[in-house]
């Protein structure tokens, strides 16, 4: 069956799901709780397996049910996702996240080159990463 894979965020989670009318869909979440849904992605025209490949890859991040924790690697895969990555497959979910692990890696070093309090080991690790992911 296709349709299309949702993911919605409400406070400090987000939730991977399938549906075919996503407004519909997210009409009826929304009476179940009372933090706000916000719609991150829609990635269209695909299946359910979909949804369910997204839902391992996450693991490590899941609260409850289709629920995950938006922090860390999680939330950079989905920004990657929110910035257009369309996957399909499964070889797509994994190159996504490992492209996810390098930008997170990146603004770690960028944030502890631009810290002051930084230490000289800090300093050289962070130099490390950079020239790592530029080469």
């Amino acid at each position: 069956m296709a349709g299309n894979v949702y993911i919605v965020r409400a406070g400090k989670f987000i939730k991977i799901g399938f549906a075919t009318d996503v407004p519909r869909r997210l009409a009826q979440l929304q009476t179940g709780t009372s933090e706000p849904l916000q719609l991150l992605a829609v990635i269209p025209e695909c299946t359910m397996k979909l949804e369910k490949l997204l839902h391992l890859r996450l693991a490590d991040f899941k609260e409850r049910g289709e629920w995950f924790r938006y922090t860390g690697r999680c939330r950079a895969f989905i920004v990657t996702i929110m910035s257009g990555a369309r996957p399909k497959t499964a070889a797509d979910i994994d190159n996504l996240w490992e492209f996810a692990a390098g930008m997170g890696a990146l603004q770690n070093a960028r944030r502890t080159l631009a810290n002051p309090a930084s230490t000289h080991e800090q300093l050289k690790e962070a130099h490390i990463v950079l020239r790592s992911l530029t080469h």
